[in-house]
């Protein structure tokens, strides 16, 4: 199993609501006259994101960092600024109640805007989760080998063998089991549900597998 830092795990995307939570934090706070240190670190008036414009008329005009929808960016930014100003004179509390209150009142346009970014992610997330573990070196546990079952009266062991799930094996019927009790059957494993089996002999309390 491939251990990894906590630092390097990649973050999980934004919902459609946490997209609109900060969209419309910035917002609230700019119609306030609040301009965060994470806009004044970021902006950059040349950027044009094609995923993100055009945004609803209610944002066209908001000052917004580069990828401010990415949880990934978010944090790529982050490492480099330790600190950052609170959000000015308006209390968290009344902050949140009021995004809370506009998340309850959005319109079709905010909420296709926001949804459309959050699916954009959530696909971006899933490629880059698969070619992480297509990159990854593989060490997965080896299988248990599957050896037929020892005979412990006799006072010799087998040797284990591999066998493959399209080996043919017989087992006895036990005498309690219907019609057909005594009677030795041949099956391919991959026609027997080996979860019901020791993987380590191969055995049931009805059923011994002979090779």
């Amino acid at each position: 199993m491939s251990m990894k830092r906590k630092g390097d795990e990649i973050p999980k995307p934004y919902s459609a609501y946490t997209i609109f939570w900060r969209l419309e934090r910035m917002f609230i706070l700019q119609e306030a006259g609040c301009i965060g240190d994470e806009i004044k670190a970021c902006y950059d008036p040349n950027h044009h994101d094609p995923l993100e414009h055009p945004r609803p008329e209610k944002y066209t005009n908001l000052i917004l960092p580069p990828y401010w929808y990415s949880s990934a960016h978010r944090k790529e930014d982050e490492k480099k600024r330790k600190h950052r100003k609170q959000d000015g004179s308006i209390d968290k509390n009344d902050l949140t109640a009021m995004i809370s209150k506009s998340w309850r009142e959005v319109d079709a346009d905010v909420r296709n805007y926001v949804s459309k970014l959050a699916m954009a992610e959530k696909k971006k997330y899933a490629a880059l989760r698969k070619s992480t573990t297509q990159t990854e070196p593989n060490t997965s546990i080896a299988p248990p080998v599957i050896g037929p079952r020892s005979r412990v009266s006799s006072g010799r062991h087998s040797e284990a063998r591999h066998i493959s799930m399209d080996s043919t094996v017989s087992f006895n019927i036990p005498s309690h089991v219907g019609n057909s009790a005594g009677e030795e059957v041949d099956l391919s494993l991959s026609d027997v549900d080996l979860s019901l089996f020791d993987s380590n002999s191969l055995e049931h309390d009805d059923f011994q597998f002979n090779f």
